[in-house]
């Protein structure tokens, strides 16, 4: 049995047979070597956004840390200028190290009862010293310098009894001592008082 094809009929099978095998050759060699390269462009997208992810995570981690070291650092500073004890040891010791580092001979250090605020109570000290002018300058900017926090108030200054350029002075200045716990008892006295008010208020009118 023998078939004998037109020249139209073998162009008709020959592109056929080329699209079969262009076919043949998508499904079985194509298409996996394609599905294999975008496996590994997914892959490699998604390692991608991991180590994006994980240096996101470092940076993160590490600011961080930078706030923490900050933070810390601020809170170490606040308790140095504004500790939660009154410590007057420490502070005699202080304010006459500054005097003999400036050349002033302190005198007399008087510290005075504790004033309590809201959050924090100041302690009034009276310091009465001797020494030249430029040195009395010298001394009243170390003592604002100094790692606790001190504010200067009156300065009363007359002339030595050595003379000049021998002065006399007399410092009032302030501490701090940091109290949290007096804003609560500030606020429980206040609310104590205004409820004392309104039950006399309440008993005048009946």
């Amino acid at each position: 049995m023998s078939f004998s094809f037109n020249l139209r009929e073998q162009i008709i099978i020959g592109a056929a047979l080329l699209v079969l095998i262009t076919v043949i050759f998508g499904v079985f060699v194509f298409k996996p070597q394609f599905d294999k390269f975008n496996d590994a462009r997914k892959r490699q997208e998604q390692e991608i956004q991991e180590q994006n992810a994980r240096k996101e995570e470092l940076k993160n981690l590490k600011d961080a840390k930078k706030d923490a070291a900050k933070t810390e650092a601020r809170s170490l500073s606040l308790s140095r200028r504004m500790p939660e004890e009154a410590d007057l040891p420490s502070i005699l010791v202080e304010l006459d190290n500054a005097g003999r580092e400036t050349n002033i001979k302190v005198l007399d250090i008087t510290p005075a009862e504790a004033i309590t605020g809201s959050g924090y109570s100041n302690l009034p000290i009276e310091l009465k010293i001797v020494g030249s002018f430029f040195n009395i300058a010298d001394f009243l900017y170390k003592i604002v310098k100094l790692p606790r926090e001190y504010t200067v108030g009156t300065v009363d200054i007359s002339l030595a009894e050595d003379g000049y350029p021998l002065l006399e002075g007399s410092i009032k200045l302030k501490t701090f001592v940091y109290t949290p716990n007096s804003a609560d008892t500030n606020a429980q006295s206040n609310a104590q008082s205004n409820t004392s008010q309104s039950n006399e208020k309440q008993q005048e009118q009946n």
